[in-house]
């Protein structure tokens, strides 16, 4: 008897075609969805950019305040002095 006899071949008849189509669809899905990791020298450049743009809105608010301030001024200077007063709290 040759060896060739006592080979089996398994077949992959429990999967039925709609489930391996959509085995490859998940598969292609994966592929296209997956995300390479950032290196960290790029994350902390995106959070130093971040942290500077915060700043700068921060400060353009603070300007703002101290504008709207000084137009109502002659006005309603109590209202002009909130105003100032939540300026300088930042």
């Amino acid at each position: 008897m040759s060896t060739a006899t006592n080979l089996t071949f398994h077949t992959n008849t429990e999967r039925s075609y709609v489930s391996n189509v959509f085995g490859a669809a998940r598969a292609l899905l994966a592929a296209l969805l997956a995300v390479k990791p950032r290196h960290p020298a790029v994350i902390a450049a995106a959070a130093a950019k971040k942290a500077a743009a915060a700043e700068r809105s921060k400060m353009r608010d603070i300007k703002d305040l101290y504008e709207l301030a000084n137009s109502c001024a002659t006005v309603s200077p109590s209202m002009a002095g909130e105003l100032r007063h939540l300026a300088s709290r930042g």
